[in-house]
């Protein structure tokens, strides 16, 4: 008899890694909520700083957010002055965002907070963890791509 990772069984991977990414999920907020953030804000803010100028649909994609969630979020940021919108000069349909100055420095202070945070949670790890462990999460995060019903 093989493996039980149905969904109903308590400790199937599929539900450990649905509990696993809803505390991390709850814990990070928490985290963020004194910069006045949520994860999904703080991650747009991370990809604009890696990214520079990008469009709105490009972001949306890169976040894995429809277009309703990213224009919501895209709505805050830039209501904190934490982003800059413009249209594309060659496409009026298109908008651009970038990260403002005063969103670079925010994300600077919850970079500090969280890497305290990160280096307290992953010390529970050795390097030999670290080897087995960061191969299978890859492999199940590629073998996702393969079931998403947005990928053809």
């Amino acid at each position: 008899m093989g493996i039980d990772n149905s969904i109903l069984s308590v400790d199937s991977i599929p539900r450990l890694i649905f509990k696993l990414a809803g505390m991390h999920s709850l814990s990070a907020n928490r985290l963020l909520k004194p910069f006045d953030l949520t994860v999904e804000q703080g991650w747009v803010l991370v990809h604009l700083k890696a990214e520079g100028t990008v469009s709105q649909k490009e972001l949306a994609a890169r976040t894995f957010k429809d277009q309703a969630s990213i224009t919501r979020i895209l709505g805050r940021l830039q209501g904190k002055g934490l982003i800059e919108v413009k249209g594309d000069t060659n496409d009026r349909r298109v908008n651009l965002v970038k990260i403002s100055s005063r969103g670079e420095t925010l994300l600077e202070e919850v970079i500090n907070e969280v890497d305290k945070a990160y280096d307290a949670l992953n010390a529970i790890f050795t390097e030999d963890d670290d080897s087995k462990l960061r191969p299978l999460l890859l492999k199940y995060t590629n073998a996702l791509d393969l079931v998403r019903p947005d990928v053809k």
